[in-house]
């Protein structure tokens, strides 16, 4: 996927997202938007990542929220070959989806384009070419926390899963591992902390 085709989608993504809120949105709902960050991390022994995240998010409903969003990770990670650490940048966008019970749980699921200079075929078996940029698809679907202060803004935090855990991932080796069935399998979760602010109001 060129840098071309990833704005496009990027861009297709954002429209819908839009286009959709308009038709979709309750009248009697509070019809602002909200700027949302969160800072992602995750580790294991293998290496570890720390990232941000951008999203434009579009009250569809009452406990529903949807838009776009921008990552950029951090990726650390040893080298097995050479028992050498290595480190990258990795970026990419997609869209969200949130869905807020109880004021302070919510469900969330995201779906991200990120670039990414691995190129597995199996489980810990692959070729690494960080000059060479290839992408890949994650699907997280996350459960946390998100508790409004003084009606200004929300702190969120969560618990991501990917439900896909490609092997080229680029957090695939911050991701913790466990030992199943006389081999190692990742357990692709990482950690997200944020704010969502609103702007706009009631119309």
């Amino acid at each position: 996927m060129t840098f071309i085709k990833f704005t496009l989608v990027i861009v297709s993504i954002a429209f819908y997202s839009l286009s959709y809120c308009q038709e979709s949105i309750d009248p009697n709902v509070d019809k602002s938007l909200e700027i949302c960050a969160d800072f992602t991390f995750g580790a294991s022994e293998r290496g570890n990542h720390f990232g941000a995240g951008l999203k434009l998010g579009f009250k569809v409903k009452e406990y529903l929220i949807v838009g776009p969003v921008l990552r950029y990770n951090r990726i650390n990670f040893l080298n097995g070959s050479f028992g050498v650490n290595k480190s990258f940048n990795s970026y990419g966008g997609g869209g969200f989806m949130e869905m807020h019970f109880a004021k302070i749980l919510f469900l969330g699921f995201e779906v991200n384009a990120v670039n990414s200079p691995f190129k597995f075929t199996e489980v810990f078996s692959g070729s690494i070419d960080l000059n060479k940029e290839l992408w890949t698809i994650n699907a997280f679907i996350s459960v946390g926390v998100s508790i409004s202060v003084k009606n200004q803004f929300r702190l969120n935090g969560c618990i991501s899963y990917d439900v896909i855990n490609r092997g080229n991932s680029p957090f695939y080796f911050s991701y913790p591992i466990y030992e199943g069935g006389g081999s190692q399998k990742t357990i692709p979760i990482m950690y997200r902390l944020g704010v969502s602010i609103p702007i706009g109001g009631r119309k």
